[in-house]
């Protein structure tokens, strides 16, 4: 039974341990316009499956915009204003898109995806 419980415990931690907050690097988006502005931030699915995976697009418009993307938790994948972001174990995550233009000026916006559970 100790080696149950232990083997349990082991396997939540590498569960909880393996899926950390993720910062991608920037991509630059050299086709924008004179005027900045970060127009809307949307995920494919607001609500995903445990495990599950939704795409999160930044609209913006401005010259050689950069695109930052955080979150609270689970892991992103990709760059640009486009990425993909797979959910781990939380209920309500919080990702984050922090848009800079040319001259340094940056706009930033937030997007909830709901977790449930099976």
């Amino acid at each position: 039974m100790k080696y149950i419980i232990l083997a349990f415990a082991m396997a939540l931690a590498i569960f909880f341990l393996s899926c950390s907050k993720t910062n991608v690097e920037p991509a630059a988006d050299f086709t924008g316009d004179s005027e900045f502005q970060f127009q809307t931030l949307k995920a494919e699915h607001d609500t995903i499956s445990l495990s599950g995976q939704t795409e999160i697009t930044a609209e913006a418009t401005g010259k050689n915009l950069q695109y930052f993307w955080s979150a609270t938790q689970g892991v992103i994948t990709g760059n640009g204003k486009t990425v993909v972001y797979y959910v781990c174990h939380t209920l309500t995550d919080k990702i984050t898109c922090m848009v800079k233009d040319s001259r340094g000026k940056s706009l930033t916006k937030n997007i909830y995806v709901t977790v449930t559970w099976p």
